[in-house]
């Protein structure tokens, strides 16, 4: 073989390797580049995730700040049956009519008894809506409450034995204080009716727009 066919195939040799080398770095190269472009994808999507918590937390929040004012009685002697007092909620529940009604059921908290605050009414007795005290309906501007037990007002501390009008200076009482608590977002009617129906209070000069 002749110096210059072997330095032919010398050449070829040292081409080919240097061609395998080439190809091999760009393959490496590619898939360089694809890693990377899978973990700027996984920070794409940890930030997504971490947006997305702050954004839940934050309408956790708002959903936390809701306010409802609820009305207690607060006599300032025995035959008081007139003084109202308002008192606030915070809840998360998106029902909030039904969360002040919950609430005037409940009555007082701990502090609030000590203040001498009182509840208006109170329920008693068994359902006639399944296990519920009471349903509640919203038409336009008005709220319709009826009551599923017996319901009775709330006779003050102190008062001793029965004077003429009582029972209505308490049903006024108690029907102002649901009325009050429920007027907010819109509403600016509340109807109230007992467990049979009757217009609660309506003898007490009071719910004067309910038919029965």
């Amino acid at each position: 073989m002749s110096t210059t066919n072997k330095f032919l195939i010398i050449t070829i040799i040292s081409l080919t390797v240097c061609l395998s080398l080439i190809f091999t770095g760009v393959i490496l190269l590619v898939i360089t580049r694809e890693k990377n472009n899978n973990k700027s994808n996984e920070n794409i999507e940890i930030t997504k995730t971490q947006e997305s918590n702050i954004n839940e937390s934050t309408i956790l929040e708002k959903k936390e700040s809701k306010q409802v004012y609820i009305y207690f009685a607060n006599p300032a002697e025995s035959t008081d049956f007139e003084t109202l007092v308002k008192t606030k909620r915070e809840t998360a529940n998106d029902d909030l009519y039904s969360f002040a009604v919950d609430e005037l059921i409940k009555g007082p908290n701990d502090k609030e008894k000590d203040l001498g605050y009182i509840p208006t009414f109170i329920l008693s007795g068994e359902s006639n809506c399944g296990d519920n005290n009471y349903t509640i309906e919203i038409h336009g501007n008005v709220i319709n409450v009826k009551f599923c037990k017996d319901i009775y007002f709330q006779q003050n501390p102190g008062l001793e034995g029965a004077w003429a009008g009582i029972s209505l200076a308490g049903e006024r009482r108690a029907y102002k204080a649901i009325e009050s608590t429920l007027i907010f977002n819109g509403i600016n009617k509340v109807i109230v009716k007992d467990k049979y129906g009757a217009c609660y209070a309506y003898s007490a000069g009071v719910n004067q727009e309910c038919v029965e």
